[in-house]
């Protein structure tokens, strides 16, 4: 990572012009510069569609993750980039499971890599944003096995899910990542059945002997 010194600058010129020989003392770089903000976006309620066995799933809300990171630095960081990271969520309750969000080059809002580096003024952050989808680690979405309600034949509810999430992110080559975030929050999960083919073909037409789940 390269820090511009603007003053340090000067002084090298001064020195040189005036054949300064005294060293300079040792430089040290500076450490804990990156600040992080983890933010969710979440609807009230997540809706998916999914066959009657729930074997298919099919989202119908979007979910958002933003990182972002701040240089709490009194000077300019620039340097090359090495951009990735990932975004944590753990679920509790009677089936806990854990949903690894990558981050990678194309999540960077901003600011723009020139030439495979980043500068980020004092006080200026970088942006990561992706959308996911709540599939744990064991491929399950996060709300399967835990308690719900039937709304009706056709819909049913699962929640509050209270998760926590953290982020784990690396802007620069020389920076080592940092961990920020620790939130938590709920999520409700709305599941609509949605008839499959066969499923529709035999439900018996309205008004004939029977009813249908469907109608």
């Amino acid at each position: 990572m390269k820090i511009i010194y603007r003053r340090c600058v000067v002084l090298l010129l001064l020195c040189g012009a005036f054949a300064c020989h005294e060293s300079l003392p040792p430089y040290d770089e500076p450490t804990d510069v990156l600040a992080g903000e983890l933010q969710m976006v979440i609807p009230d309620t997540v809706i998916y569609y999914s066959d009657s066995a729930m074997t298919v799933f099919s989202p119908g809300s979007l979910l958002i993750a933003r990182a972002t990171i701040t240089n709490k630095y009194e000077n300019l960081l620039e340097g090359p980039e090495r951009v990735n990271g990932t975004i944590s969520v753990q679920s509790f309750g009677i089936a806990p499971r854990t949903v690894v969000i990558p981050l990678v080059r194309g999540n960077l809002m901003r600011p723009p890599i020139f030439q495979g580096n980043i500068a980020l003024a004092p006080g200026r952050a970088a942006e990561l944003s992706t959308l996911w989808t709540p599939i744990a680690s064991d491929g399950r979405l996060i709300f399967e096995g835990t308690p719900f309600v039937n709304l009706s034949d056709s819909a049913r509810v699962y929640g509050p899910l209270t998760c926590e999430a953290w982020s784990d992110v690396q802007l620069f080559e020389r920076v080592q990542p940092i961990r920020f975030g620790g939130i938590q929050y709920t999520m409700v999960f709305k599941v609509i059945f949605i008839p499959s083919a066969v499923e529709r073909k035999l439900t018996p037409p309205i008004g004939s002997t029977g009813s249908s789940p469907w109608e």
